[in-house]
């Protein structure tokens, strides 16, 4: 029977083996006892022979501890993210994404658990020291929409990266942190670093005027901003946002209150409310508009 002391012991235990000469003949039984974990993977809870020199042979049981767990894709699959915009000091702000926020894909939608440098792999829980993804291309077809972007590639500015790392340390300083959403029913905090390329304005002007006359796309238009320059960071990339010609903007397409499709707005154009989408091509390339 063993003993509660040697039960303590092989608790802790590193590494347990024979010490001295077994005579020839003689065959000796170590039976050890070993708890398997059923979360873990096939290069987990191994017996594996190695050679320790020409004359023994040692048993290694690879065994690691299994890590906190922080969330699974279950628990956040309906929850949703903020969107952020990085200042000079590094800090953040929230976005208010009010008017487009019900169109953009759920944190389920987007996330992929990678749990790097874990032998637990690649499945639908995050662990503490982990690592995931959110992929972008669903969140940047509505963001174009509406004036903003995700980041560039680093390598190529002339399309958006794919995905943004996350890991689970904390850090992220929020410059409006009282303007955070609850992502529904989760707790945890995610976010979406944009840019605002195009910045619109809503125009007045009377029927038949000066100002109607001369409509441009211009006349909706604050400002354009591109991206240049990538910095690399300790998360990931950040970019010096330069702004762009006005005179680049392009009206993409004018609709009347009804929703038919209007040419142009001139002096000719019946009084009423129009939606006029404006477009730019940020760094000359990637299409971003605004209505």
């Amino acid at each position: 029977m063993v003993s509660q002391h040697v039960k303590d012991a092989l608790s802790v235990a590193h590494q347990i083996g024979f010490k001295g000469v077994i005579p020839v003949g003689v065959t000796a039984r170590l039976n050890v006892p070993l708890v398997v974990n059923e979360k873990g993977t096939d290069n987990i809870n191994v017996i594996d022979p190695a050679n320790w020199n020409n004359y023994n042979t040692r048993t290694l049981v690879h065994t690691i501890n299994e890590p906190k767990t922080v969330l699974t894709e279950d628990q956040v699959a309906n929850g949703s993210y903020n969107l952020t915009v990085r200042n000079n000091d590094g800090s953040y702000t929230l976005i208010d994404d009010s008017a487009f926020a019900n169109e953009l894909p759920k944190i389920g939608d987007v996330m992929e658990i990678n749990n790097s440098g874990y032998e637990f792999g690649n499945n639908n829980t995050l662990y503490q020291g982990g690592t995931y993804h959110l992929n972008l291309a669903a969140i940047q077809a509505v963001l174009q929409k509406y004036g903003y972007s995700v980041n560039p590639d680093n390598t190529n500015d002339q399309v958006p990266v794919a995905y943004y790392s996350y890991d689970t340390k904390g850090g992220l300083k929020l410059a409006n942190p009282g303007q955070a959403n609850q992502n529904g029913q989760s707790s945890h905090f995610f976010y979406v670093e944009v840019h605002k390329f195009l910045d619109t304005q809503d125009q007045t002007f009377e029927q038949g005027s000066n100002e109607a006359a001369n409509f441009n796309a211009s006349d909706l238009v604050n400002g354009v901003t591109n991206v240049e320059n990538p910095q690399g960071t300790n998360i990931g990339y950040c970019f010096d946002n330069v702004a762009g010609n006005v005179s680049d903007a392009q009206i993409v397409s004018i609709t009347n209150a009804q929703g038919q499709s209007v040419s142009s707005i001139d002096a000719n154009t019946p009084a009423g409310t129009y939606t006029i989408t404006v477009g730019y091509k940020l760094n000359g390339v990637l299409t971003i508009q605004e209505c």
